[in-house]
């Protein structure tokens, strides 16, 4: 029995190595040092690029360049931007639509494009010259190094392709004049690191009302600021967060009736506001969303009238918009 035993020990040492290779994690597979950057790819099918990229990349290790890769991964709904670089070297990228691509493969698809890429760097990096890399590659090799410098560079310019303009109508509202100010007003946001978004924006709306005395209007204008996160599904992203609204209104009524007087009033409003969005791709450029914010109006102006309610900006504020935005 102790023979068999020993017969056998090779046997098992084999699969007991092939259970710890078939376990190891996929970076581990990859023939040379890895640097891999995904941010702005949240979606779940993102996950498995890593993995899928290390074992095309150890499929064949003759086709790789010999000194460390530097990869980056950045996602824009269905969009996909690849960027390849040896460390020091000369970099080269590829722009993506995985539109009509299945979730369950897409990892698969950007891995395979991925280890293209860096076959393309090891052919480069053959046919350059042994001697020091010409002037003109300089500015090249600089956008690959991983200095703070270099990376604010990539952030401004990964900043830069998803900066969206919004043109939007909207209906707002105060409580302490319940009545619909009808406008709109023009946005324009970004996604900043990952899913941190930001925007700033201007509307306006007014409405008008008569009375036994006369008529009476409202005309409200404000900027706003905001920050908050974002989730991407798909072709479709949702935010929420918070902001402040700094704007200008000016109450005025008519008169009609003998023995009133015109009079107006005008002044700041302030209310910090949370907000809801969510939009879609509707072209390749052009998305349509909707938008809804909330706020408490905490610097109010306030127009009173004589024998009706008060004309004010004041109370809580409450806006819904549809949105149609053009990415830059």
């Amino acid at each position: 029995m102790l023979r068999l035993t020993q017969r056998w020990l090779p046997v098992a040492a084999f699969l007991c190595g092939a259970c710890a290779l078939a376990s190891m994690p996929a970076r581990c597979i990859a023939q040379a040092p890895l640097s891999f950057d995904r941010r702005g790819c949240v979606s779940a099918w993102a996950d498995g690029i890593e993995r899928f990229t290390a074992i095309e990349l150890a499929a064949a290790p003759e086709d790789q360049p010999e000194g460390a890769l530097e990869l980056s991964v950045r996602c824009q709904g269905d969009e996909v931007e690849i960027t390849a670089s040896e460390r020091g070297a000369a970099s080269t990228h590829r722009r993506m639509d995985l539109t009509g691509t299945a979730d369950a493969v897409r990892s698969r698809v950007v891995a395979l494009a991925i280890a293209g890429l860096v076959r393309e760097l090891a052919v480069m990096a053959r046919s350059a010259p042994s001697t020091a890399p010409e002037p003109e590659r300089a500015p090249i090799a600089r956008e690959a190094q991983p200095t703070a410098s270099g990376d604010s560079e990539r952030n401004r310019a990964g900043s830069a392709r998803t900066v969206q303009l919004d043109l939007f109508p909207a209906g707002s509202t105060f409580t302490a004049a319940p009545a619909v100010l009808w406008g709109g007003g023009l946005r324009a946001r970004a996604l900043l690191f990952g899913p941190l978004y930001a925007a700033l924006d201007v509307q306006a709306g007014s409405y008008a009302r008569d009375s036994e005395l006369g008529s009476a209007r409202l005309v409200a204008g404000s900027a706003g600021a905001r920050i908050g996160w974002t989730y991407a599904w798909r072709s479709s992203l949702l935010g929420a967060g918070a902001g402040q609204r700094l704007g200008l209104a000016r109450a005025s009524a008519s008169a009609e009736a003998s023995g009133a007087t015109d009079g107006s009033v005008s002044g700041l409003w302030a209310a910090p506001v949370a907000f809801v969005m969510a939009d879609t791709a509707l072209a390749r450029h052009v998305r349509l969303g909707v938008d809804a914010e909330l706020g408490a109006v905490l610097l109010p102006v306030r127009g009173r009238i004589e024998e009706g309610g008060d004309i004010a900006v004041a109370g809580a504020w409450l806006a819904l918009s549809a949105t149609l935005g053009v990415q830059l």
